[in-house]
Order: structure tokens, then C-alpha cells, then sequence
């Protein structure tokens, strides 16, 4: 069974989100993101609309791609509490530079980095 995650960023004060299967815990898809993924890189994976494992790039990520729709919420809160898929456990956000994790079984939000070092 996977771990679920949802990978979004905040764009016009809404959130767009794909959704990702496998490794969605900070050591898994939080690490891959900080150090391989920036405003750029997202948008990429944003055109893929979800895939089974994210990949050190877009391009490698494009090989397991679900092009579902993109997940659109209306603010950082109905994000992380109303997502569409039911069992997700980790919430990430790209924003003005930083990522956070939504832990949604402590229902916490973490600074990313700070989780991971």
C-alpha cells in the first residue's frame, strides 16, 4: 500500500494540486521535493495531473503520470481539510519559495526543510 501525498502549489491565492501514490512521507517525496523542486519544476508537475511515484525530474516522473485533473482549492485550509482523494497522509506546498507538509493523521503543518534536518 502507498503512503498518499498531495503535491501543490499556491498560485492567485489558490491551491493546485496533483496527486502522487507512493513515498508520500517527508523522507520520501519531502526529500525529493526540496532537493530537486521549485516554482519551475511544480508547474510540471502540475501538467502531469498525478503519477504513481515522484522522480528526481519531471521528465522522469512524466513515465508514471496519471494526466488526471488537477485538484484545484480555494485557499490553504480547504487544501489541507476537503482533498477530493479520501486516505491522503501528507499535504505539501509549494509557496513563495518554501515547502510545508500538511501531516494529516497529527493534523500539523511543518516547515519542510526544518522537518528534514
Amino acid at each position: 500500500m502507498g503512503t498518499r501525498s498531495y503535491i501543490g502549489r499556491m498560485i492567485d491565492g489558490q491551491v493546485k494540486a496533483v496527486y502522487c501514490h507512493w513515498d508520500g512521507y517527508p523522507e520520501g517525496v519531502g526529500q525529493t521535493l526540496v532537493c530537486n523542486y521549485g516554482e519551475k519544476q511544480v508547474d510540471g508537475l502540475l501538467e502531469l495531473g498525478g503519477f504513481s511515484s515522484l522522480q528526481e525530474t519531471v521528465e522522469e516522473t512524466s513515465e508514471s503520470a496519471y494526466h488526471e485533473e488537477v485538484f484545484v482549492a480555494s485557499s490553504k485550509d480547504d487544501y489541507y481539510r476537503n482533498s477530493p482523494f479520501g486516505d491522503i497522509e501528507y499535504s505539501y506546498l509549494y509557496d513563495n519559495g518554501r515547502w510545508t507538509v500538511y501531516d494529516h493523521a497529527k493534523e500539523k503543518e511543518l516547515d519542510l526543510l526544518s522537518l528534514l534536518t
